[in-house]
């Protein structure tokens, strides 16, 4: 038996999903009568959506190989939706085929599909499919039309929308002041000190290396400035943190911006206090600036 996991976003590996369908599978399967070297875990679609085709999601195609080299009995996944969220069935009908013809049975803790049964098969397959289905019209109508629409309106407005937050800031997560009144900067960015001294760092040693960014890049790596490590407990009441992970340094371990993201970050309005949605501004003069102008106008018109 094969178990597929999938997460749709790096920023869910490790939840409390990611728990029941490796962990908490595995063991459902053993309870079963499968034995342990009997069950190959597929780990490879963390991070990719159930409304990608099966040739998008190198798992999926591992699975769909097992299959029709028969190498595999049966495939279990937490739910169908860790399958497929697929929208025109298109790839949820290989899916089915592909188990019918070689009898390879699908398992969710609740249910035991069996396309190949001589009088269930049909009835099964029917039921896969409206999962799948279902699955993908809540991406669709609840994720895609109500609360995406709902970050649209906060970013347009100046708010932090859930995307990931820019080192040198912290989100102000509190509706109402502590007098009680409405907090006029609530999800606004605000500077985080600690994290915003590296960020103007960065920037001042680009001007010293004269826009050499390899120079500048290599320097941080080797000698810093690093970013300081705050722990979650460390937070400012209230506030939020930027809680992805930064590149280490191969040199020292110590986080700081990988080449990439130093060039974002030496280009990105943010730091002059701008608002960004769908790649243009929004709002002018948004929250504080915490790179001065004209530091930041050298590096951006720079590279």
């Amino acid at each position: 038996v094969s178990v597929y996991y999938r997460q749709s976003s790096e920023a869910q590996i490790g939840n409390i999903s990611t728990t029941l369908q490796t962990v908490n599978m595995v063991e459902h399967l053993e309870r079963l009568g499968w034995s342990r070297e009997h069950i190959l875990m597929v780990d490879m679609d963390a991070g990719i959506s159930g409304m990608k085709r099966i040739d998008e999601r190198p798992g999926m195609r591992q699975i769909m190989s097992m299959i029709e080299r028969q190498l595999v009995r049966a495939v279990a996944a937490q739910d169908v939706d860790r399958f497929f969220r697929d929208v025109t069935q298109i790839e949820t009908n290989k899916f089915i085929d592909a188990c019918r013809r070689n009898n390879v049975l699908v398992l969710t803790p609740t249910f035991v599909y069996d396309f190949a049964h001589p009088t269930q098969g049909r009835y099964h397959m029917q039921m896969f499919r409206e999962s799948a289905q279902r699955a993908a019209d809540f991406i669709e109508y609840q994720i895609r039309g109500r609360l995406v629409r709902s970050r649209h309106l906060l970013a347009e407005n100046g708010q932090w929308s859930g995307r990931p937050i820019s080192h040198g800031y912290m989100v102000d997560d509190r509706k109402h002041l502590p007098d009680g009144g409405k907090n006029p900067d609530y999800r606004k960015y605000l500077p985080f000190t600690p994290h915003a001294e590296v960020i103007v760092a960065h920037f001042e040693l680009f001007r010293r290396f004269e826009a050499n960014f390899t120079k500048t890049w290599q320097h941080i790596e080797s000698s810093g400035p690093f970013f300081p490590e705050i722990q979650r407990s460390e937070w400012p009441e209230g506030f939020l943190l930027p809680d992805h992970h930064l590149y280490r340094s191969r040199i020292t371990g110590q986080p700081c911006p990988s080449p990439n993201g130093l060039r974002l970050a030496l280009t990105n309005v943010v730091y002059i206090g701008h608002w960004i949605h769908k790649g243009a501004i929004v709002r002018w003069h948004n929250h504080e600036a915490i790179v001065p102008l004209d530091l930041f106008m050298y590096a951006f018109n720079s590279l």
